[in-house]
C-alpha cells in the first residue's frame, strides 16, 4: 500500500488511536470527510487522517468538539490562537488548584479543623458534645418559650 493511498476506517482509526466510532463521529461533525470504496466502505486520505490526528490531539488537550469545528471553519491561525487561549486558562486553573492545595495544607499543619457546632442536634453531636448537649436540650422548653413571647410581642 502505497502511503498516498487512502485507508479503510478500521485502519485509520488504529493509526490515529482513537475508535472507528470516533471517526464516524468527527466525520458526522463535519470536522473530517471520508471517500467511500466502490463497496461503499470509508476511505481516509493522508490529508484527512493529518486532521483527525490534530482533532485527536486538541480533544486530549481538553477542546470540546464544538470548539474545534468552530476553529476548522475559521481562517488558518484560528485553531492555534484557540490552543493558545485554552493553555492559558488552564494556566489559571492550575495556579487555582495551587492556591486551594497551599491553603489546605497550611490549614492541616497548623491546626486541627474545627468540629462542627456544638448546636448540631445529631447523634454523632450529642455523643461528643456530652453534658453540654443535655444541659442544652434541657433548656429548650424555656429558650423557645422566650422566643415566641419576644416574637408576639409579649
Amino acid at each position: 500500500m502505497c502511503p498516498r493511498d487512502p485507508i479503510d476506517i478500521g485502519e485509520a482509526a488504529r493509526r490515529i488511536g482513537v475508535t472507528p466510532a470516533t471517526l464516524r463521529l468527527y466525520e458526522a461533525r463535519g470536522l473530517i470527510r471520508s471517500a467511500r470504496s466502490a463497496n461503499g466502505y470509508r476511505q481516509y486520505s493522508p490529508e484527512v487522517m493529518r486532521t483527525a490526528r490534530m482533532i485527536r490531539r486538541a480533544r486530549r488537550a481538553g477542546l470540546s468538539i464544538r470548539q474545534i469545528a468552530e476553529a476548522l471553519r475559521q481562517e488558518r491561525g484560528a485553531l492555534r490562537a484557540l490552543l493558545r487561549r485554552h493553555l492559558a486558562f488552564l494556566e489559571r486553573e492550575q495556579r487555582k488548584y495551587q492556591r486551594m492545595q497551599r491553603h489546605l495544607a497550611r490549614w492541616l499543619e497548623r491546626e486541627t479543623p474545627e468540629e462542627p457546632s456544638a448546636c448540631d442536634l445529631s447523634p454523632s453531636s450529642l455523643r461528643r458534645c456530652g453534658a453540654f448537649a443535655l444541659v442544652a436540650l434541657s433548656q429548650l422548653p424555656e429558650i423557645l418559650s422566650n422566643a415566641g413571647a419576644i416574637l408576639i410581642g409579649a
